[in-house]
């Protein structure tokens, strides 16, 4: 088929505009630009890494990391190329858009015939649909105004049209969040030399879990990624020295990659899916995930298992990490922090094969958001292990219906007997270390060591618990409030510096 007929055939279904701020109402100026002129989408900060850059053909680059790549590792088809065995098994993308070999010889890696390009304003983006795990390549037709800095989206796709409820409209203006992604690291971000950016399409706001982005969070392993909705479209464009834009561009599957990592490694989510292509300034620390699985989330997300072992971001921006004062008091520096992904509306209950989990910790949190999913973190980043938590939990058990104090030498006894009795059931613990080896190394936390102390002068964890509030009346985000008769010294201390709240001094 012609470019001619192709056009002739192409109707816009869906149309909508994002309007362009002028270039000079920033203040940066990038070195070499034409300050002062043009349109930008966004702030020329954030193309400052694309600067000067020379852009390498596709299949010169490694698809997982960037780097230079080599026949030596490459799909048959040819289209994607790597640099290592270990980037070529941890491409995700590729395998779902590979066309082959025969097919690749005649058309691009997107699968487009260019000569059916619909006209010259017309450019290949990709779809990253709500019911599909493959992302989609499409013709979206483009249009800058550059008196007025207006771009014009056009679309003839009709999931755009059910997207927005308005199938029967040849014209609508639906609701978009539009996202620049130049200024997320990732690994495709050290060679990216033009824009890559998302425009989240349709009922965003719809954040009900028939709704999650699953071509998005496929990306990632269950429960590990920040929740995502409605449908999403990638594309990417040149910018100008000065950051201004200068003209649309065909999206490339390395586009995509970069655009799926921004979300699949973003520090925002609650776990790490891929540690080894993450980048963190701060760094990752081992963790345990327990999960509700009776939750609808969970379920939604396709979460499978009640406790697993994760990498995490050692600080996350939205969740802080607590210590667990019951088992400071065992002599256990362990932490507490939410685990449910950003963007999930909590249910409020509690199911009955989650409850005794949270019990244990509930008296350190206040109010834990989301409960449904929590970390434990150990204050050396050391891995808590599923044993040590099964073993916690049936000592403090027994310990409560025997009528005895917990306490770190009872508990030190109980792991031995444990480990024990996990070997005559045919579940040797080999390779497991002491819940207490663990507490050997470098602490993120300089205080926890008095913490420790300081919780041990009591003779019981329960003894302390008298110095505090009941276990419902909590302070937001911290500890049990102190009784505003507390005079004690040593609890006052553990209160302020559990949970940075400072306490009156009598």
């Amino acid at each position: 088929m012609s470019s001619s007929n192709a056009q002739s055939m192409w109707e816009p279904l869906v149309t909508f505009t994002v309007q362009l701020a002028p270039v000079e109402q920033y203040s940066m100026e990038l070195k070499g630009g034409e300050s002062g002129r043009g349109w930008a989408l966004h702030n020329p900060e954030t193309y400052a890494s694309c600067s000067n850059k020379e852009e390498r053909h596709e299949t010169e680059q490694c698809l997982a990391c960037s780097n230079p790549s080599t026949r030596k590792y490459r799909c048959p088809c040819k289209a994607a190329r790597y640099c290592s065995a270990e980037c070529q098994a941890a491409d995700d993308l590729h395998p779902r858009l590979c066309l082959g070999r025969q097919a690749a010889k005649a058309v691009p890696s997107h699968g487009l015939a260019l000569e059916q390009r619909p006209s010259n304003n017309h450019y290949v983006a990709a779809i990253l649909p709500t019911d599909d795990l493959v992302p989609r390549f499409i013709w979206l037709g483009i249009h800058m105004n550059p008196k007025t800095g207006q771009m014009t989206f056009a679309t003839d796709r009709m999931d755009f049209a059910k997207s927005d409820g308005k199938s029967d409209d040849k014209s609508s203006n639906p609701s978009i969040i539009h996202i620049g992604l130049n200024a997320l690291d990732t690994p495709m971000k050290k060679e990216l030399g033009h824009g890559v950016d998302l425009l989240k399409f349709g009922p965003h706001n719809d954040t009900t879990t028939r709704n999650l982005n699953k071509c998005l969070l496929s990306f990632g392993k269950p429960g590990f990624v920040a929740c995502h909705f409605g449908l999403n479209i990638v594309w990417a464009y040149d910018i100008d020295a000065n950051g201004a834009f200068k003209s649309p561009r065909d999206v490339s599957v390395r586009d995509i990659r970069h655009a799926i990592d921004c979300h699949v490694l973003n520090a925002s989510n609650p776990a790490i899916s891929q540690p080894n292509r993450f980048i963190l300034a701060g760094g990752m620390i081992r963790a345990l995930k327990v999960n509700d699985l009776s939750d609808k989330w969970m379920e939604a997300l396709g979460v499978s298992q009640q406790v697993e072992k994760v990498m995490i971001p050692k600080e996350h921006e939205s969740f802080e990490a607590y210590p667990v004062s019951r088992l400071f008091h065992l002599g256990l520096r362990w932490y507490i922090r939410t685990a449910i992904p950003i963007g999930t509306q909590p249910t409020g209950e509690i199911h009955e094969d989650h409850e005794e989990l949270l019990d244990v910790f509930r008296e350190t949190v206040s109010k834990l958001k989301h409960p449904s999913s929590f970390h434990l973190l150990q204050v050396c980043g050391n891995q808590i292990e599923s044993a040590h938590l099964n073993a916690l939990l049936e000592y403090l058990r027994l310990a409560k219906a025997s009528n005895t104090p917990a306490s770190e030498n009872g508990f030190r006894k109980y792991w031995e007997y444990f480990k024990r009795k996990e070997t005559d059931k045919g579940h040797p613990l080999d390779g497991i270390p002491s819940p207490y080896d663990l507490e050997n190394g470098r602490a993120h936390d300089a205080n926890s060591a008095v913490l420790v102390n300081m919780l041990q002068a009591f003779k019981s964890y329960e003894k302390f618990l008298e110095n505090v509030t009941d276990a419902d009346d909590h302070v937001e985000g911290g500890l049990n409030k102190p009784k505003a008769e507390l005079t004690g010294l040593p609890a006052q201390q553990i209160i302020e510096k559990l949970s940075g709240i400072p306490t009156d001094q009598t």
